[in-house]
């Protein structure tokens, strides 16, 4: 009578710790290492990449820096739910000769600033999007990919070289969602910062936005494929 009553408190206990992490990594569609999983969900980090690495029905290794996501249909939802603003893409041209470039261009739909260093030879382009009434309209996720194609053929135009995602760093990339009728109560913001990110949560009149903006560089095949945006 002993024994099975151990078994169904053992199983139980990992049915518990599964569903922790199934709910935390549900909180973050981008995905997040088992140490970041062990730090909130209080489940020793052993433990937790024991028990990924056995495999948790609904959970996913993304294959980049060790990142798992959970795996449902609505995921897509999830991430492209989100928008981004203020992305830096920065590519290395070793054998850059010509003259310095700078090109800008503003619309009301996006703006971005082109830059060949003659120096540096090295080519960054910063998008950003306009204010308008008070308020900066960002660009659906989906269209990340649309951003670096400009990217390309800027380089391919004014360098005469050919570049790939896998050449390419994304030194700084915001990326924001809204919630509507949400209001912070006391405040108008909440800041935190971790050793990789800046989080922020603040008020935009009638909705709640909450803003992720990384603060350590990323491969842009890395981003692309960690997000499962289509190129």
């Amino acid at each position: 009578m002993t024994k099975p009553k151990v078994q169904t408190f053992i199983i139980s206990n990992r049915q518990k710790r599964e569903e922790m992490i199934r709910g935390y990594l549900d909180t973050v569609p981008e995905g997040a290492t088992p140490k970041m999983i062990s730090l909130y969900t209080r489940i020793p980090q052993s433990s937790v990449r024991g028990m990924l690495t056995r495999g948790i029905l609904g959970i996913e290794n993304i294959g980049v820096h060790g990142l798992y996501r959970s795996v449902h249909k609505n995921r897509d939802n999830h991430i492209f739910s989100y928008n981004f603003h203020n992305l830096i893409l920065a590519v290395h041209l070793p054998n850059y000769t010509k003259s310095t470039v700078q090109e800008t261009h503003s619309s009301v739909l996006v703006n971005f600033e082109f830059i060949i260093g003659q120096d540096s030879r090295q080519a960054t382009m910063r998008i950003s999007t306009p204010t308008i009434d008070g308020t900066n309209y960002p660009i659906n996720i989906s269209s990340i990919s649309l951003a670096f194609e400009l990217f390309r053929k800027l380089i391919k135009q004014h360098a005469d070289t050919e570049i790939t995602m896998n050449d390419t760093s994304v030194k700084s990339i915001e990326f924001n969602k809204d919630y509507e009728n949400l209001k912070l109560e006391g405040v108008n913001s909440i800041t935190m910062e971790n050793l990789i990110e800046q989080f922020k949560a603040y008020q935009k009149k009638d909705k709640l936005r909450i803003e992720h903006k990384m603060k350590i560089p990323i491969n842009a095949d890395d981003l692309i494929k960690l997000l499962g945006v289509k190129c």
